[in-house]
């Protein structure tokens, strides 16, 4: 909680950081991916950035379910009134780029490349599955903000790409803000393979629904449902071979709900949950 009285999480005497249910995961990003993906550094209680120069005190703590079985390892970090580390390029929606092409990819330094940080080299790598894993396209490059890189000569086209800069040989790095495609094709045309992403699922309040690969002569159709078959939405796609929108599920009960995307030559159909 936040300390009586005060409303004000850069005074230092207010956790940023709290403990979450264990996962086999052998690692934690501060803030976690969720918030990292999202944007938002400041508004999720319990996992919200520092924005002014402190030391954090963490406590790794490892039980084994066992009486008397518990370990525990504290660290500090210190927190440097300098950058971020920030990612430029595709934060808009509605990108498109074709495979195995050159793409310039830009990003803010903010002076992290001068003491006390001196982070000189950064790496950069590409998210296929909208930011839950990496693979990487160039290491140990200038941080100067800007790097030419080719894309995967995919074969499939890919509607949920994320490209994090992080440094080469620090703990620090930023994604960019939203998901873009990578077309199979090289001229940009996504082709007869229709896919659908849900972004993030599970999803809480908002979730962002991107299509690629729809036949544009043909009238295409978007339907919601819950579990019970009840038609929640339902919307006409036309004359474009990609649509994107953001849904509002304020008013949706927690539970699984189906979406489908149909015409007479394509049909998808996937699940996300309302948590």
């Amino acid at each position: 909680m936040k300390q009586a009285g005060t409303n004000d999480w850069t005074i230092g005497q207010s956790p940023y950081f709290r403990s979450f249910i264990p996962s086999s995961d052998p690692w934690r990003s501060f803030p976690s991916d969720s918030v990292v993906l999202s944007g938002d550094y400041s508004s999720k209680m319990g996992d919200i950035a520092p924005s002014s120069s402190q030391t954090l005190h963490f406590k790794l703590i490892a039980r084994d379910g066992k009486v008397g079985g518990i370990c525990e390892s504290p660290t500090t970090v210190s927190v440097e009134n300098l950058g971020p580390l920030k990612m430029s390029s595709f934060n808009q929606t509605g990108v498109f780029l074709p495979r195995n092409t050159k793409q310039l990819i830009t990003w803010e330094v903010n002076g992290i490349d001068k003491e006390p940080l001196n982070c000189e080299f950064v790496n950069l790598l590409l998210s296929v599955d909208g930011g839950r894993t990496y693979n990487s396209l160039v290491n140990h490059v200038p941080n100067d903000g800007t790097e030419e890189i080719v894309l995967p000569d995919f074969s499939r086209t890919q509607i949920a790409c994320r490209i994090k800069v992080e440094s080469y040989d620090q703990t620090f790095f930023d994604i960019n803000d939203v998901d873009f495609t990578i077309t199979s094709d090289s001229n940009g045309y996504v082709g007869k393979d229709m896919l659908i992403t849900l972004s993030p699922n599970p999803a809480n309040e908002n979730v962002f629904i991107s299509i690629s690969g729809i036949i544009p002569d043909i009238s295409t159709l978007f339907y919601m449902y819950d579990l019970s078959g009840q038609l929640l939405k339902k919307e006409e796609i036309w004359g474009n071979d990609y649509f994107q929108k953001n849904y509002n599920l304020l008013t949706l009960c927690k539970g699984l709900y189906v979406v489908v995307v149909s015409n007479s030559k394509q049909k998808q159909v996937c699940r996300f949950l309302k948590e």
